[in-house]
């Protein structure tokens, strides 16, 4: 049984994003997606930019960081559950594997899994 808390504040601090390894922000990434592909293709586009269109610079991570802030509260605010797409496999695959696939590997196999089954 899941719960689900709201903030009451977020606070981001984008140099914690500089220090880590591409394979720990690649975790964020693809929750960072997963609400982008729920909301908007400006949104993918602004991640693509950044990821893989040269544009690399804090101003435009902070942006996309405020984008997905703004993304989750929308969706949650329709339907709490829709923000958990790709967690059901997700959670599975971490639980089979004994949790050697971390968590957003998980969770955007456990999308793409969702998005194709729901078909």
């Amino acid at each position: 049984m899941g719960t689900f808390y709201y903030p009451l504040k977020v606070y981001n601090n984008i140099s914690f994003v500089e220090t880590n390894s591409n394979y720990y922000n690649r975790q964020g990434y693809s929750e960072i997606y997963k609400y982008a592909l729920l909301d908007s293709k400006e949104f993918l586009d602004e991640i693509n930019m950044y990821l893989g269109g040269g544009q690399k610079n804090p101003a435009r991570l902070f942006k996309i960081i405020e984008l997905t802030i703004e993304a989750r509260s929308n969706i949650r605010q329709k339907d709490a559950l829709a923000s958990n797409l790709g967690h059901t496999f997700g959670h599975a695959l971490e639980k089979i594997t004994d949790f050697k696939v971390m968590h957003g590997d998980a969770i955007w196999v456990g999308t793409v899994m969702a998005l194709y089954f729901g078909l």
